[in-house]
């Protein structure tokens, strides 16, 4: 059972705030806790999302990093030592569940475990988390996130992050207009919309278009099975997005619903100047590199301040700036690893589910440690431990 938001609660927090005191530095000391702690994370392997993977391989990475350097400088009272490892999940978990409940359940006997970040595209892994909780209620339960219901997670995690179509759609129709944008263009195959997600987010763009004054239509066009069959798609775009800016002008937002429409969109803007909030993917590293002609050595394969500056000075090159926008970082990239800092933050600082469910805690956390602005908010109103986000864009 979660612990619900008390008066008193807010009143402490109203307090400190009032006294000049960031959120950011409450903190309890439980009595008896661990010298050391470890933060554990459970995700799937690298084939079924690699930015995933990857992500949370250069966060576990970077606290090994701040481990060593802390050993080697240690002076006097040691700090204590954040741990942070992974358990990597088997292809279908519905085939080997007793193997990875059994598996949980002996990390979980280490008492230095503080908290399981569970980042899966895979079902079934409540009821193994439910029976940790029974046995180790102390522990930290995040997911970030986890394709279950709704009401079940709220009920069987501590925090649940995520970020969705609706938030996402919202976030996007606001850049275009602050861009300048007057119209929306949504551009999507028949296939396309055949995936609940994408109707979904054509909906809620819809939406909110209306809501903020924005023009808004939706151009279906054809499947392909073959390369000429994609080849004549590609034209019917792009000849309707010539006839769109001959009605409306070139301050029109064009948004392809698949990556497949991402290159056509980004190459036909290089001379026709329209304004891009988004890609399908809204990742640096996917489709910009390509358009903007540079390529990623891997110095730089997880470098993606270094990819935005160089998409910045493409779009410079063809006079572009600020009218094309996107992520600083791909959702995939950002999430696992703020999950992964928070949950190491919770245990270093004793902080509770109430801490850091707060809105403001959350925004100032994500801007301390990523120096981006974000915005969080309640699933629905039942729901205060399950937030959903949108990270601000990134104007080129």
């Amino acid at each position: 059972m979660k612990k619900k938001l008390t008066v008193l609660t807010m009143a402490v927090i109203m307090l400190l705030t009032s006294s000049g005191c960031s959120v950011l530095t409450q903190e309890t000391v439980k009595k008896n806790r661990p010298k050391d702690f470890k933060v554990v994370v459970i995700t799937d392997d690298k084939s079924a999302n690699k930015e995933r993977y990857t992500s949370i391989k250069t966060t576990i990475k970077k606290y090994k990093d701040d481990l060593k350097e802390q050993e080697e400088k240690e002076t006097g009272t040691p700090e204590r030592k954040k741990y942070v490892q992974e358990l990597v999940l088997p292809a279908d978990i519905t085939k080997d569940m007793p193997s990875v409940e059994a598996k949980i359940k002996k990390l979980a006997k280490d008492k230095r475990v503080q908290a399981f970040v569970v980042s899966t595209e895979q079902v079934g892994l409540l009821p193994v988390i439910e029976k940790v909780k029974k046995e180790r209620p102390e522990i930290t339960t995040i997911a970030a996130p986890m394709q279950e219901n709704a009401n079940y997670l709220s009920e069987a995690m501590d925090v649940v992050l995520s970020m969705g179509q609706n938030e996402r759609a919202e976030a996007m129709v606001q850049t275009a207009k602050k861009m300048g944008a007057t119209r929306f263009i949504h551009y999507a195959k028949r296939d396309d919309l055949k995936d609940k997600n994408i109707q979904l987010r054509k909906d809620a763009i819809k939406e909110f278009c209306k809501k903020s004054g924005l023009g808004f239509a939706e151009v279906a066009l054809s499947d392909y099975t073959d390369e000429a069959g994609k080849e004549k798609m590609k034209q019917i775009l792009t000849e309707n997005i010539d006839s769109q800016i001959k009605k409306f002008g070139k301050d029109i937002n064009v948004f392809g619903a698949s990556p497949d429409l991402d290159e056509v969109i980004l190459e036909k803007d290089k001379q026709s100047k329209y304004i891009v909030a988004e890609q399908s993917t809204p990742d640096p590293s996917k489709t910009y590199p390509e358009v903007m002609g540079f390529k990623i050595s891997k110095k730089h394969k997880d470098d993606y301040m270094y990819m935005s500056d160089r998409i910045s000075e493409g779009a410079k090159r063809y006079g572009l700036s600020n009218r094309l926008a996107g992520y600083q970082k791909p959702y995939d990239v950002f999430l696992p690893a703020f999950a992964i800092d928070l949950a190491v933050e919770m245990a270093d600082r004793d902080l509770t589910q109430e801490d850091i469910t707060q809105k403001d805690y959350l925004e100032a956390f994500v801007e301390k440690n990523y120096g981006v602005s974000s915005e969080f908010k309640n699933y629905s109103e039942a729901m205060y431990n399950y937030q959903v986000f949108t990270i601000e864009h990134m104007v080129y």
